[in-house]
């Protein structure tokens, strides 16, 4: 709630506009056309072959203390290549006089890869860079026509939300 808050009027609508998308983190792909296997992709932070889903992400530049990306798994290998389309949303640099929640407000970076015959899975990591804005950001992947992930999540600056916690602890008075 406090994130909301933070967001103001422009960001909640932005939220709202962003969750009346396909739901969910993680989606799956069946019964289409062709030779095409089932497909699921997941979002969030690597951590020991696993991809731990997240809802907010602290902004960390140090790909050794924090590894984050999507991964697209396959049910079976590839019977031929097929194109995979990512987008990653985010606020425009600090200091925009854009709000967020129009397009003015976003940049979106865009990707592609050619996934090959045989292959059952695709890891792409998201990094931060230096002067990468706070706030709602969205990944959007697309295997051939079918859209396998769009979500949003929250980059917030982990220090800043300790100092904040702190300040809205109050002494207990020794009681």
């Amino acid at each position: 709630m406090n994130a909301l808050r933070r967001l103001g009027l422009p960001g909640v609508c932005g939220v709202v506009l962003l969750s009346l998308g396909p739901p969910a983190c993680e989606s799956s792909t069946s019964g289409h056309a062709g030779s095409d296997p089932d497909a699921t992709a997941r979002f969030g932070v690597f951590f020991g072959g696993q991809v731990q889903q997240r809802q907010e992400l602290p902004f960390v530049l140090d790909t050794a203390r924090q590894r984050q990306g999507f991964r697209v798994e396959l049910s079976r290998p590839l019977q031929a290549p097929i194109e995979l389309h990512w987008e990653i949303s985010r606020p425009a640099r600090r200091g925009s006089k854009q709000p967020f929640a129009t397009p003015l407000g976003r940049v979106t970076e865009l990707g592609s890869a050619t996934l090959g015959a045989g292959q059952r899975e695709f890891e792409h990591d998201v990094q931060f860079k230096p002067g990468d804005p706070l706030g709602l950001w969205n990944v959007r992947v697309v295997l051939g026509d079918r859209v396998l992930l769009d979500r949003a999540f929250d980059v917030y600056d982990s220090d800043q939300r300790r100092a904040a916690a702190r300040r809205a602890t109050p002494p207990d008075g020794g009681l």
